[in-house]
């Protein structure tokens, strides 16, 4: 009798124990779902590395008819990341559907919104993508990204000029393109002025060009002359109207800058509330990071040439690499005076999931992010040319 109830008394303990067991792994497995939910949700307002993939798993599981809808939908998200993810989608969607004529005109009008986006790797995606859907538009789009004082936009958009002149050297198109490729000659980027030399020699059979790795009075040289023969030609230069000049399309699009308060290495805490009421650039760097090493300099330029203007800088250098005082003794041995503060996981993930440095910040007096920019820049031009024209213009 007490063998019996031993038994049953066993029995039930380990039916309690299998169904708790059950109920525990369920649990879990729940909370593995969750957790991959959350972690595909906050990748779809991660950075450009993030965001295609987990926009294509949201494009997965959402309906062909309701797949259109919600692109033009995200199209306008805060997130820079998920814009580029969808300007990579709308292109990679409606590349060959110019050739019937079915592209959507809300997709056209999204595209050409980007071009004003305040995020350089979103209108560079836009002026890399929009040409190819629209034929007929596309050396007035590639001008106007040519002759941006973006430097990242210039050189991509002159190369992409360069190659389509290249490549269809019989096109009456490459005629009309001269007028452009004159303007382009203009820059103060030796890159663009490369490209432009390159394609006006095939556009009117003159040689004067000089390689890249030349000296630069010998390519001064051959820029006055360029420069001296259009003056001479321009009025007998026959193009239709809209080929006669080309201006650069300027960034529009405002963002709220993510509020923050943090630490300095000088031990003084600084905020969003502090910096508002005057323009100011943030940027994220890292000691182990070789681009933002050579970057820093640039800024410097930039922070000491408009101090006096109002324009304040703020460096943080993220953790865990990074510790203040390793930074304090960098920053001094380098002369890089404008303050600095390390960057904490929240402060990276509130600016776009931050996984790679450099990446810059240009935030008016308001709060808002007028400019941003991923990927060192060759020059502190990029930088001087948007805060001059955010003090003088507010944008």
């Amino acid at each position: 009798m007490e063998t019996g109830q031993k038994i049953n008394q066993r029995t039930r303990l380990l039916s309690w124990i299998s169904v708790v067991s059950i109920l525990f792994i369920t649990a879990i497995l729940i909370r593995i779902y969750h957790d991959e939910s959350d972690k595909r949700l906050s990748a779809l307002y991660g950075n450009t590395s993030e965001t295609p993939f987990a926009l294509q798993h949201k494009l997965d599981q959402t309906s062909v008819a309701d797949q259109l809808p919600m692109l033009l939908h995200l199209a306008n998200n805060h997130s820079a990341g998920l814009r580029y993810a969808v300007i990579d989608e709308l292109g990679s969607r409606y590349s060959y559907s110019h050739v019937h004529g079915n592209i959507p005109p809300q997709v056209l009008s999204t595209m050409k919104l980007a071009l004003q986006d305040d995020d350089t790797a979103v209108r560079q995606r836009a002026y890399e993508v929009l040409p190819e859907l629209v034929p007929l538009e596309r050396l007035p789009i590639l001008f106007s990204g040519a002759l941006s004082t973006n430097t990242w936009i210039s050189e991509d958009c002159a190369s992409l000029l360069s190659q389509w002149i290249e490549d269809h050297k019989s096109s009456p198109l490459v005629h009309n393109s001269v007028p452009g490729l004159m303007q382009m000659l203009s820059s103060r980027d030796q890159t663009v002025q490369q490209f432009a030399m390159t394609s006006l020699e095939i556009a009117t059979g003159k040689p004067w060009r000089k390689s890249g790795l030349s000296p630069y009075y010998q390519r001064e040289i051959m820029v006055n002359k360029w420069l001296a023969w259009w003056q001479k030609m321009r009025d007998a230069w026959k193009v239709p109207d809209s080929y006669k000049h080309f201006s650069a399309i300027l960034p529009t699009r405002t963002d709220p800058c993510p509020n923050f308060s943090i630490v300095q290495i000088d031990g003084k805490i600084i905020s969003l509330s502090q910096l508002k009421g005057h323009p100011f650039l943030l940027n994220f760097w890292g000691l182990d990071c070789g681009p933002c090493i050579e970057e820093l300099p640039q800024l410097e330029n930039v922070y000491q040439m408009d101090e006096s203007s109002g324009l304040r800088e703020l460096g943080i250098a993220l953790e865990p690499q990074n510790h203040a005082n390793e930074v304090a003794n960098f920053c001094y041995k380098n002369g890089i005076t404008y303050p600095q503060a390390i960057g904490t996981r929240s402060m990276q993930i509130n600016f776009g999931d931050i996984t790679e440095v450099p990446v810059t910040f240009l935030v008016n007096g308001q709060g808002q992010i007028t400019r941003i920019w991923e990927g060192a820049s060759p020059g502190p031009e990029p930088f001087t040319n948007a805060a001059k024209q955010l003090l003088v213009t507010g944008q």
